[in-house]
């Protein structure tokens, strides 16, 4: 590689974690990104968020919701997305998407 920075991005993150040492917050420049999880310990809602320099304030990119093997994916112009991850002998064999 002669030039490793054109394959890695140059932008320092701060990364919190939870008491239990799962991820809760990501922050990369403008970027935020929050995780949460519910008692044992599974994740259970994730936002990501950048800010508006313009304004000054944080704009939702997007939001995603998590049940098991389900996932909806809702997007800062309302749409949703909702997936169904199927299982197979060795992890995920195919993903439904609705």
């Amino acid at each position: 590689m002669t030039n490793p920075s054109t394959y890695a991005p140059v932008e320092e993150q701060n990364i919190d974690y939870t008491s239990f040492k799962k991820v809760s917050q990501i922050l990369q420049e403008n970027d935020r990104y929050n995780i949460w999880y519910d008692q044992n310990r599974n994740r259970i809602k994730s936002e990501q968020f950048y800010t508006d320099m313009t304004k000054g304030n944080d704009v939702l990119k997007q939001r995603k919701y998590y049940l098991g093997n389900y996932e909806v994916d809702v997007k800062s112009d309302g749409s949703k997305r909702m997936l169904h991850y199927i299982g197979g002998e060795s992890g995920t064999a195919a993903v439904y998407v609705l």
